[in-house]
C-alpha cells in the first residue's frame, strides 16, 4: 500500500511530466516552418554559350558572372538574408535558344513574401506558394 508521501511524490512527478509535455508541444508549434526554394535562371541572348560537348552552357560577355556555383540569395520581406544556395551547371535548351541554370536553396524561413537574387542581378519577389518554381530570366 502506498503512503500519503508516495502519493504526493507521484502526483508531483505526474504534474512535472505534464508541464514538460505541454511546453514541448508549444515549442514545436512555435518553430518556423522551413521551406526549400527551387527554381531556375533562364539565360537568353546567348551568342555562343555552348561548351565543347554542345549541351552545357558557358555564359560569356555581360553574363560572365553567371555559371555553376554562382550565389543565389533568398531574403525575407524585411530584406534580411535567410538562406544562400548556388546555381547548378547550365543546360542548353537548343529549341528555345536559352541556357537553364537550376538552383535549390534549403532551410528558408522568415516573413513572406521572399525575394531571390542571383549574383547581383536584382531581386525577384515570390510568395510561399511559388517557392517550388521560382523563375529568373536574363537576356532579351
Amino acid at each position: 500500500m502506498r503512503t500519503l508521501f508516495q502519493n504526493k511524490v507521484l502526483a508531483i512527478v505526474a504534474a512535472i511530466c505534464l508541464v514538460v509535455a505541454v511546453g514541448a508541444a508549444a515549442a514545436l508549434v512555435m518553430l518556423p516552418s522551413l521551406v526549400t526554394v527551387r527554381g531556375a535562371l533562364l539565360l537568353s541572348d546567348l551568342g555562343d554559350p555552348a561548351s565543347d560537348d554542345g549541351t552545357s552552357c558557358i555564359a560569356r560577355g555581360g553574363y560572365s558572372d553567371i555559371g555553376e556555383g554562382t550565389q543565389v540569395v533568398v531574403r525575407d520581406s524585411g530584406g534580411k538574408t535567410v538562406s544562400v544556395g548556388s546555381l547548378e551547371a547550365g543546360t542548353r535548351e537548343e529549341a528555345y535558344g536559352i541556357c537553364t541554370y537550376r538552383f535549390t536553396v534549403k532551410d528558408v524561413s522568415g516573413d513572406w513574401p521572399m525575394s531571390v537574387e542571383v549574383s547581383h542581378r536584382g531581386q525577384i519577389v515570390f510568395g510561399k506558394d511559388d517557392a517550388d518554381g521560382v523563375v529568373v530570366t536574363l537576356g532579351s
